[in-house]
């Protein structure tokens, strides 16, 4: 009988080890497309954000220094905020 427990054990060891691996793979890869994803929207969403100041801060000097050429806004020093 010792031998017969002795090849359960092993096969008891192998099924835990290939559960484990299996366990470890499936919580790295979902991890993985987590942290990817999350990462790609906050990327986009700081793209889109910094995309909105920029058409702001060209509507505003369109709207108000359009007059005048960049160089002579900057030489006068041109400041209204």
């Amino acid at each position: 009988m010792a031998k017969g427990e002795k090849g359960m054990s092993s096969i008891r060891r192998r099924l835990l080890f290939n559960f484990v691996i299996i366990v470890v793979l499936t919580v790295t890869t979902l991890n993985s497309i987590i942290f990817l994803s999350f990462k790609n929207i906050y990327y986009t969403n700081i793209a889109n954000l910094l995309i909105g100041q920029i058409k702001i801060s060209s509507d505003i000097y369109s709207k108000y220094f359009s007059k005048n050429s960049l160089y002579e806004n900057v030489l006068n020093g041109v400041d209204i905020f």
